[in-house]
């Protein structure tokens, strides 16, 4: 999912790029992945994604992911970026306020 985050902000990825061989492509995406930094995946204004990147790349195999400080993460891009107004006061929650009150 992060890479889907980084690539509408980008437009790219690094194993995205012309001249790699359709009959070994899967072989040489993996490649790229393994050796790709998330300085390199995470540029221009996917930078605020390095932060997330850099968690999941610290992780052993067998290691559960911190979800906790993951969603900590995006939530601090939201806020940050003022994606998601810190005061909560959403579309929906006025909606249903709204409807509350004429039902009563």
């Amino acid at each position: 999912m992060i890479y889907m985050l980084v690539f509408f902000h980008t437009k790219r990825l690094p194993w995205h790029r012309a001249g790699l061989d359709m009959r070994n492509r899967k072989k040489e995406y993996s490649q790229i992945k393994l050796n790709s930094t998330p300085e390199e995946i995470c540029t221009g204004d996917a930078i605020i994604f390095k932060d997330i990147l850099e968690q999941i790349y610290e992780m052993k195999y067998e290691e559960e992911p911190d979800y906790a400080r993951i969603l900590f993460h995006f939530e601090k891009i939201l806020l940050d970026d003022d994606i998601v107004s810190h005061s909560r006061n959403y579309d929906w929650i006025h909606n249903a306020q709204q409807q509350s009150n004429q039902s009563q």
